[in-house]
């Protein structure tokens, strides 16, 4: 770290791999280790009725070949958890 170098930089997995394939492809290698696993939700309010519009079309964006084609794009050969 004395010559202004880094030899690991740990952050989330997906963003820093999208950043590493748009910003730094032949330069920075993400390896494939995880440290922790990282859960995302979307909180609405108890009762909200919203929930089941919104649940039905987050599964119909994730089983759609949209969602396929921008995680391989974004992540490569992402894998599901």
């Amino acid at each position: 770290m004395s010559r202004g170098t880094i030899d690991a930089f740990v952050h989330d997995k997906p963003l820093l791999t999208w950043i590493v394939r748009k910003d730094f492809p032949a330069s920075v290698r993400v390896v494939d280790t995880s440290f922790s696993s990282e859960s995302y939700a979307i909180v609405l309010p108890k009762g909200s009725t919203l929930r089941p519009m919104l649940d039905l079309a987050v599964l119909d964006q994730i089983e759609s070949h949209w969602w396929r084609q921008t995680l391989f794009q974004t992540l490569g050969n992402a894998r599901s958890p």
